[in-house]
């Protein structure tokens, strides 16, 4: 900003009497910032709004008009200890008996007890004192996983560690507790499909059945499968028939992995883990079934679940009403502006919130943009639809507005435990999807489907706004944009008034001590001081 050393010649305070003009033309600019103030205020104000009403779209108006929402199935189980059942929509509804045989395990091992202190041990040296070696030099170990294998060749210096990261690298949990001085062996999940084998063998591949493991106190373990296709073990290449073995020479313990095995209806279904899956059903088994005492349970149509749903759907499309209808109709702020930075300063900083406030909540007063959503959304709701030649619409199923106007046409379940109001009338939505299903499941889908076609039809993208928008976005954007340019154009021509004012200063300053100058000459000539 340049100085500017004004009324010296003659004794008037230029900037005082600058900023005096200038402030007359301010007060132009200071509409065109309030405006703008307003429209970036109104159009948060619709964003808002926006997000709600799109999240409602995208929620339980396009959830309930899908048949799928409706088609919702429980199960009730008479012995809840022996599992827990949940039934998907394929389910068929009707009664089942199971027995639970066998719930899926993972295999462990378990070593004998050693004599190796730590995992940094070398394993050629397991046995012996000084720097003798034992005869697992040049031995193999294998590991084997499903269609993984690793095979560790033992060197004068491979550790205990190496071994374990063998077992790892296919997928084995291995570990060793110097405390107990064992191995932990267990398969990463459950079933006979993750089963696992610890093998042996010379420079050759001969097998050497635990020769060599044995310095680990373990013998050779092979997981197989049996005539019937079940899994099954063998020690040092003897077959064994438990489930839990434990080996007479080196204590070692194997407890054999297992598939879940239960019977349904009489047909036999097995899965690598505890929960099993079929025709809908989700059962997760937590204890066996006694012989020839099996558990029973039905599946139906869980008509509490859909309840559930309609009413959640009609409790957010009435918050939404509320607040739109609280928008519209809300008090006038006439005669309050947007502050400026120089009225802030003179307020507390409550006073400048309430005054914003008073503004802000009054943007989308009577706003016609507002009014039209609104009454399409509850013409929409309004509307009947035809199933099987007879007509309904949701008074049908006694979903009805208030009698109390002022609630601006919410609506209500009528005989909903929840509401203190309509408690007490007929539950006629639960009775129709109770006594009539089908047609109560497609006169509803029917009815949300009209709403969710007219909030589509209200979001469509146009020239003024983007999809799935509500409001003129677009439009927006550019009068904010048109805002810009004038308050840039406006403080270009004000500085350019400025400007101008200080010259014609300037050259009255100029002309009135020229004038001075030429009088001091005269009064000279005269003898005059």
């Amino acid at each position: 900003m340049p100085m500017r050393l004004s009324g010296l010649a003659t004794g008037m305070d230029t900037e005082a009497l600058v900023g005096q003009l200038m402030s007359a033309q301010s007060l132009k600019k200071k509409k065109m910032t309030g405006a703008k103030t307003k429209l970036e205020w109104k159009k948060e104000a619709w964003s808002d709004l926006n997000k709600k009403l799109t999240t409602l779209y995208n929620g339980s108006v396009s959830k309930l008009r899908l048949p799928s929402t409706y088609n919702v199935k429980k199960a009730t189980l008479s012995d809840n200890t022996k599992a827990s059942i949940t039934a998907d929509t394929s389910a068929v509804v009707g009664n089942y008996t199971m027995e639970v045989k066998q719930i899926a395990s993972a295999q462990f091992l378990t070593s004998g007890k050693t004599s190796i202190g730590s995992t940094s041990q070398v394993l050629a040296k397991i046995g012996t004192e000084g720097d003798e070696l034992n005869d697992m030099v040049g031995k193999k170990i294998t590991f084997t996983n499903g269609s993984k294998s690793a095979t560790l060749e033992i060197g004068e210096s491979t550790d205990v560690n190496a071994f374990l990261k063998t077992a790892r690298s296919v997928g084995i949990n291995a570990n060793y507790d110097t405390t107990q001085k064992k191995f932990f062996f267990s398969s990463a999940e459950t079933g006979e499909a993750n089963a696992f084998s610890i093998t042996d063998s010379d420079a050759d591949g001969n097998a050497l059945n635990g020769t060599a493991l044995s310095y680990l106190g373990l013998k050779s373990v092979e997981a197989g499968k049996d005539s019937d296709g079940n899994v099954s073990y063998k020690v040092n290449g003897k077959t064994i028939d438990q489930e839990t073995y434990t080996d007479p020479d080196t204590k070692m313990a194997l407890v054999a992995a297992k598939d879940s095995k239960i019977i349904l209806n009489g047909a036999e279904l097995t899965s690598s883990s505890s929960t099993v899956r079929a025709n809908g059903l989700n059962i997760s088994l937590t204890s066996k079934t006694l012989e020839n005492q099996p558990v029973t349970f039905s599946v139906s149509n869980d008509i509490d679940a859909v309840y559930d749903s309609v009413k959640k759907a009609l409790k957010e499309y009435n918050d939404v009403m509320k607040e739109m209808q609280k928008l519209y109709s809300a008090d006038s702020s006439k005669g309050y502006e947007p502050l400026t930075s120089e009225e802030k300063r003179a307020m507390s900083d409550d006073e400048v919130e309430e005054w914003e406030k008073k503004i802000k909540d009054s943007l989308l007063r009577r706003d016609s943009t507002l009014a039209g959503i609104t009454s399409s959304m509850r013409s929409a709701l309004m509307t009947s639809t035809t199933v099987n030649g007879n007509s309904y619409t949701l008074s049908s199923f006694g979903i009805m507005t208030s009698t109390n106007y002022r609630e601006g046409g919410l609506l209500h379940i009528y005989g909903d435990p929840d509401d203190d109001v309509y408690s007490a009338e007929n539950d006629k939505l639960k009775k129709a999807l109770t006594e009539n299903p089908e047609e109560a499941v497609t006169a509803l889908t029917n009815i949300f489907e009209n709403l969710r076609k007219t909030m589509f039809d209200k979001m469509r993208g146009t020239e003024y706004s983007n999809a799935l928008t509500f409001y003129n976005d677009k439009q927006m954007d550019k009068e904010l944009e048109s805002y810009k340019k004038d308050l840039k154009a406006w403080d270009d021509k004000m500085a350019d008034i400025e400007t101008a004012y200080y010259k014609k200063f300037a050259a009255m300053e100029t002309a009135m001590a020229k004038l001075q100058q030429q009088s001091s000459s005269v009064m000279g000539l005269f003898g005059m001081s």
